[in-house]
């Protein structure tokens, strides 16, 4: 990552710059204002584009809350996050831009960032002068390594009067117009106003200055707080510092990274299209099973329907094996010679009609078979409603045989006829 330039903004105004151009990993800073920025970028001292720039505020105009948020979800906690600062008495939340982490602290706590807005938006307008959209803008502070559990760590930001107090991750505050002796003061006295103190304090200063008495801690120091020096990094040391919190810490940034701004659109797009994807796909297997259940219930039924006619038609034949075979064999043996019974009579007719119209239609079957009170009923399927009408005409005209038609009709492009064929001789006899 050191190829980006690292753009510290050192006062509230947004006026005075410090950067550290790519590759540079110690030593002094670049200075000056937006003009040299600028000539510094027009003067090709950088092979960066735009979009490598991050953009390090110092900590004027910007504060921390850890904000208590039920969801976890961010975009739920985003959607409340102005109820719970008006909970919280925030002053002036129009005039503040907030920064919502990308998720909770712990359970129902969302860490949050408050960033002067005219601040932003005047560094946001050099940027654009000067023709730099930045892949970042933080905060110095949470570029900083975190303190230890327990513990607080006093912080003396670079090229600024400002003392950054870290309590935790994303959690701090800061004092401003302090110097050496006068910082350690101020730290007591904040020390001793607060409820939850921690157990040790981390002081970064300066090597040299910890031999000097001065910064012995002062008389009303909290004696339940242990204060550990530590050996605060140079002017040249800031760099690496920046670099390092940048890869580790995950810090809040105030504005949107162009390529991850364009990241998350399409992925917004491709995850909408596959959610609709997804549910067309549920739908038509949801259908597919449903037909497939309904289908082989109305085959089982069938079945069944099959069966008990076959055995009603030619009850001394005990196996089915294929039904159509075995009435055709049966029609076939009767014939015309067994007139004397009434459904064979019938049976004969119909098959001497049925036989040869089938063997020029194919598509003609007999769905169902009855007989029953000395009539046959038959069902009748075809591709083609007019074979159908053709076997019923010729039907008619058999003398011996009265055919009658109980419904007919075309379904999803498939014809079917029911027939009822009787003795009209047998049938109106009656016993003198």
């Amino acid at each position: 990552m050191s190829d980006r330039i690292l753009l510290f903004i050192t006062d509230l105004d947004g006026q005075a710059l410090a950067w550290y151009p790519p590759g540079r990993e110690s030593g002094q800073p670049e200075r000056g204002g937006w003009a040299e920025f600028g000539q510094f970028l027009a003067e090709g001292q950088s092979s960066a584009t735009s979009q490598d720039v991050v953009v390090i505020l110092s900590e004027h105009g910007i504060s921390r809350l850890l904000v208590p948020i039920p969801s976890a979800k961010r975009h739920q906690a985003a959607q409340a996050l102005p109820f719970a600062l008006e909970d919280l008495s925030v002053d002036d939340p129009a005039q503040l831009f907030t920064v919502l982490a990308d998720q909770p602290m712990s359970p129902g706590y969302w860490p949050v960032l408050l960033v002067d807005a005219a601040r932003r938006a005047r560094v946001l307008e050099h940027l654009q002068a000067v023709d730099v959209t930045p892949q970042l803008m933080v905060a110095a502070a949470d570029l900083l390594p975190p303190p230890e559990e327990d513990a607080f760590a006093v912080w003396r930001e670079p090229f600024t009067d400002q003392a950054v107090i870290l309590t935790g991750a994303h959690q701090g505050f800061v004092l401003s117009s302090v110097t050496g002796p006068q910082l350690l003061d101020r730290v007591g006295q904040t020390l001793t106003r607060l409820a939850n103190r921690p157990t040790k304090l981390q002081f970064y200063l300066p090597a040299e200055q910890w031999a000097d008495s001065s910064h012995s801690p002062p008389s009303d120091w909290p004696t339940d707080v242990s204060l550990e020096p530590m050996s605060e990094p140079g002017t040249n040391d800031w760099v690496t510092l920046w670099q390092t919190g940048l890869a580790r810490n995950q810090p809040l940034s105030m504005v949107r990274a162009p390529r991850q701004a364009q990241s998350q659109l399409l992925l917004r797009r491709w995850g909408q299209v596959a959610m609709v994807a997804l549910a067309l796909l549920v739908l038509v297997m949801v259908w597919q099973g449903a037909r497939a259940w309904q289908m082989a219930r109305q085959s089982d039924a069938l079945q069944a329907q099959v069966v008990q006619d076959f055995h009603a038609a030619l009850p001394q034949v005990k196996r089915l094996v294929n039904a159509r075979v075995q009435l055709q064999q049966a029609l076939d043996q009767r014939g015309a010679g067994l007139q004397q019974d009434q459904f064979l009579s019938a049976l004969s007719a119909f098959g001497g009609v049925f036989h040869p119209l089938r063997q020029q239609d194919g598509s003609l079957a007999i769905q169902s078979l009855r007989f029953a009170d000395q009539q046959l009923t038959i069902e009748l399927t075809g591709h083609q409603y007019a074979a159908l009408q053709t076997l019923f005409d010729q039907l008619k005209k058999n003398p011996g045989v009265a055919v009658s038609q109980i419904d007919s009709g075309v379904d999803d492009g498939k014809a079917h006829m029911r027939l009822r064929i009787e003795n009209p001789v047998r049938s109106s006899q009656s016993p003198s």
